[in-house]
């Protein structure tokens, strides 16, 4: 069985971000309708910020892997010896725009998982107080 899986650019990571990230930075509602949209929302944000962190370790690991192969034949060419410390400070200063996609991408997915969690959570706190009329 073959599976395709498409993984997003760099660029499409970063638009999708901004958009998810300003989905979830809305104020929320203490409306029971309004909270379920926002609470769809999250969860939505949750589950396609997961993959673009996957697509962008992808990214990362990428970078990664092409930038250590040229920095050490950069290295060995000029015979100096560096600590694997210092190999590894150039990478990740090489690497830095996916690392800030990665980062991103990560923070976001806690963040709608908590927006997520503070919906349900005003959600039963709405559901106690109509039982408490009755």
């Amino acid at each position: 069985m073959d599976i395709t899986v498409y993984i997003l650019s760099k660029e499409q990571i970063l638009e999708n971000l901004a958009l998810y990230h300003s989905q979830i930075d809305e104020q929320l509602v203490d409306e029971p309708t309004r909270i379920i949209e926002q609470l769809t929302i999250a969860e939505s944000v949750m589950v396609n910020s997961g993959k673009m962190l996957a697509d962008a370790k992808y990214w990362l690991n990428d970078a990664m892997h092409s930038d250590t192969i040229s920095t050490l034949k950069e290295l060995a060419k000029q015979n100096k010896i560096v600590t694997s410390t210092a190999v590894n400070k150039i990478i990740n200063s090489l690497c830095k725009d996916e690392q800030y996609l990665v980062d991103w991408c990560d923070r976001l997915n806690r963040s709608a998982t908590h927006r997520a969690d503070l919906a349900r959570s005003i959600i039963s706190k709405q559901k106690a107080e109509m039982q408490n009329r009755i």
